[in-house]
């Protein structure tokens, strides 16, 4: 199990990047990579000005595009500063704002027809309401799938029928210490004026559970990608280690391992196990809370719920007698009981109490309806 703290529960202001274009992300790797270019500049002897305009050599410039090279001169610093010049709008573009309920975090699409990996302690239970921001600022509908809590390895898929920009997925197996690495993510939480955040870093250690960076990382980032020189995403962001310059990432191939059993929407490795087979079939509002109990933001066709007499629209407002304020509770506490068992629901419909028999139903039942 990965330790640490969630990336959610830290602060540190950055400066924004000003621009949807990717001009403002150019401007802020090249000041970077100038850093280095005083370091050679002083660092040198009184040959240093030929040695930094020698021309890199091509095994030089292959290490670097390759990520795990060091730059010596000024020929490899412009090499690796023009490859992330090429590649840093495409992997903005294709990193999202999650919200789901009232956690917020960050995501990557990494396939055309919208499947995004995140973090499970972003994405949350599954069958939840998630609304996804992209990069240019559009809201769009997505389902919350699987998740390895343990891992905190999370899926959410995009409800639109349509072709998504998507990234690449790299091999995180080929990934070594030294490595440079790139973060996207959106830091603080997502702000209008401002796209994803991207971070330049290097690879500290890589696990077969997780990939250590000194990428900064702060509340937001959670489920956002890390990136490799070529724009494949490696790892997802988990949390923070010790400090900000020390943060933990899930590594690619763990997500592809268990790529099937997160697509169908199971849950494992449970901090804290409870019955996972009963389902109801409700999604929650995005605006979560109504007058006196939550609200219904969708119900799915021949499910439970639906067939109880559950509306999206509805006001969930106690549960087998227990009083619900929130989905959280309602997830605890549907899997409290067995598929089959029947409980009595109360809804608020404009503005009428409904009492409503409900059948408990299985994951199984689940799979038949997607």
């Amino acid at each position: 199990m990965v330790t640490g703290r969630p990336l959610d529960t830290q602060r540190r202001t950055l400066v924004p990047l000003r621009s949807w274009d990717g001009s403002s992300h150019r401007s802020y790797v090249a000041s970077w990579l100038l850093i280095f270019v005083v370091t050679l500049s002083f660092g040198n002897s009184t040959d240093a000005q030929e040695t930094q305009t020698r021309p890199a050599n091509t095994q030089s410039r292959a290490s670097i595009l390759k990520g795990n090279g060091t730059p010596s001169n000024l020929a490899d610093l412009k090499t690796l500063q023009e490859q992330i010049q090429n590649i840093s709008a495409d992997l903005i573009a294709k990193t999202v704002a999650i919200q789901v309920g009232r956690a917020n975090g960050s995501g990557v699409i990494v396939s055309e027809n919208g499947y995004v990996l995140t973090a499970a302690h972003v994405a949350g239970e599954p069958d939840r309401e998630a609304i996804v921001i992209l990069a240019d600022g559009e809201q769009v509908r997505g389902v919350t799938l699987g998740l390895n809590e343990v891992l905190d390895a999370g899926m959410i898929k995009l409800v639109d029928s349509r072709t998504w920009p998507h990234a690449e997925l790299g091999e995180s197996r080929e990934v070594r210490a030294g490595q440079w690495c790139l973060a996207t993510g959106h830091p603080g939480g997502y702000k209008v004026d401002r796209a994803p955040v991207l971070r330049m870093g290097r690879v500290i250690k890589v696990r077969d559970s997780a990939v250590i960076t000194d990428c900064t990382l702060e509340g937001g980032d959670s489920g956002g990608p890390l990136f490799d020189v070529n724009g494949r995403v490696i790892a997802v962001h988990s949390r923070i280690g010790k400090n900000l310059a020390v943060n933990v990432h899930v590594p690619i191939e763990r997500y592809r391992k268990s790529w099937d059993r997160l697509a169908k929407g199971e849950a494992w490795d449970r901090l804290n196990p409870l019955n996972e087979e009963s389902w109801v079939g409700v999604f929650e509002h995005a605006e979560s809370q109504g007058s006196i109990g939550v609200l219904v933001g969708r119900v799915v066709e021949e499910s439970p719920a639906q067939l109880a007499g559950i509306q999206a629209g509805d006001e969930l407002v106690e549960f087998a007698g227990i009083r619900i304020r929130s989905f959280d509770t309602l997830r605890q506490h549907v899997k409290l009981y067995e598929p089959g068992d029947s409980v009595k629901v109360q809804v608020s419909r404009d503005g009428q109490l409904l009492e409503l028999d409900l059948k408990i139903g299985s994951r199984q039942e689940r799979q038949i309806q997607r």
